[in-house]
């Protein structure tokens, strides 16, 4: 989707996929179907392995598939680039600092539901524009300014934080409670909401992750975190889900197993993201 919205407002951009499937997307582009930017066809280019040194390097894949689309990207090319990370969890941060030094920008991007419904399509159902937060401790706020005026211009929301465990955490609590129990229940966020029982396990969720959250040195009201997941459509699904009821490898590990990781270290007991956790580690 990003690919899409920079190409759409004369960016040059570069994709990086796999190889079996570079040599249809140069020939079919990538076809955005959006309730808030439209439905047209981007073309930039793709390529199975960085071969130029790339001003931003943003990195989209799930965590699981993280490693592996490392080995397409030389360190020695990204060398001057700012490395943006969308990806669920946190324990990726440490991964690509070690990987490729402080030029690291932790970024969430939020309020969007977007998937692939088909080779080259990306669907874009949600309503609500895209919002993105970014914060760094190793960029200058007026160099996260200027990544932020370009986000901007493609029409991303985006907000500057003070400082990265922010960024996590305020999708990390949200996001928790969301995937974990449309995964289990492999049903749409509006099933969970309104069915008694599972409404309480989503609050207990909330609760659970502000809880470690505050641990971290981030303060969220677990109400406001409520009021958040209540304004999503009914409709809302989420990749976890998507992923285990199709049988492919998921974010398990990287984002309730991350928080489970993290409340361990904090010595913090999160009974129900654990049950939740381990019913969904025997469906995978």
């Amino acid at each position: 989707m990003l690919a899409c919205l920079f190409w759409k407002n004369g960016f040059p951009v570069t994709c990086i996929a796999r190889p079996e499937a570079v040599l249809e997307l140069n020939k079919t582009g990538l076809r955005l179907q959006s309730r808030v930017f439209g439905d047209f066809i981007a073309r930039p280019e793709f390529v199975s392995r960085l071969d130029f040194k790339p001003d931003i390097l943003f990195i989209t894949v799930k965590a699981n598939e993280l490693l592996e689309s490392l080995d397409s990207v030389p360190v020695n090319l990204a060398e001057d680039s700012v490395i943006i990370p969308f990806l669920n969890g946190l324990e990726h941060i440490e991964l690509l600092r070690g990987r490729f030094g402080k030029r690291i920008a932790v970024g969430m991007i939020g309020k969007v539901e977007s998937k692939k419904s088909g080779q080259g399509v990306i669907a874009h159902p949600s309503p609500n524009v895209p919002e993105v937060e970014i914060a760094s401790s190793d960029l200058s706020k007026e160099a996260l300014q200027k990544i932020a005026d370009v986000l901007r211009i493609i029409g991303i929301r985006v907000e500057i934080l003070e400082n990265e465990k922010e960024v996590i955490w305020r999708k990390l609590v949200r996001n928790n409670a969301i995937s974990s129990l449309t995964a289990l229940n492999n049903q749409p966020l509006g099933f969970i909401r309104n069915h008694p029982e599972w409404r309480k396990k989503l609050e207990a969720c909330v609760k659970e992750g502000a809880l470690i959250a505050r641990a971290e040195g981030v303060d969220l009201d677990p109400e406001e975190v409520m009021k958040q997941i209540n304004s999503l459509p009914d409709g809302v699904t989420s990749s976890l889900q998507r992923d285990i009821a199709s049988g492919k490898d998921s974010e398990i590990e990287a984002i309730l197993g991350a928080v489970l990781r993290r409340a361990e270290h904090y010595k913090i007991s999160c009974p129900t993201i654990k049950e939740i956790y381990q019913q969904l580690k025997k469906l995978v």
